[in-house]
């Protein structure tokens, strides 16, 4: 499943619903946002930042299980 062009509440929404998202999943929906998703210290920690969203630094997850 390929989140393109998801809107914010579509996006919301599919998070709500934790536990039916796969970790490729999770970073399509965010950089449909305009978000930036990175790897982190480990293989399965992602970190994700928005440099036009005033106060926000990042936000990060873990991708070590199959669905997040």
């Amino acid at each position: 499943m390929v989140l393109n062009d998801m809107s914010y509440d579509s996006v919301k929404t599919r998070f709500e619903k934790r536990g039916m998202l796969k970790c490729f999943e999770v970073v399509s929906a965010l950089e449909s946002l305009g978000f930036t998703v990175k790897e982190g210290k480990s293989p399965n920690h992602k970190i994700f930042e928005h440099d036009e969203l005033p106060g926000f630094t990042t936000g990060s997850f873990n991708c070590g299980r199959e669905k997040w």
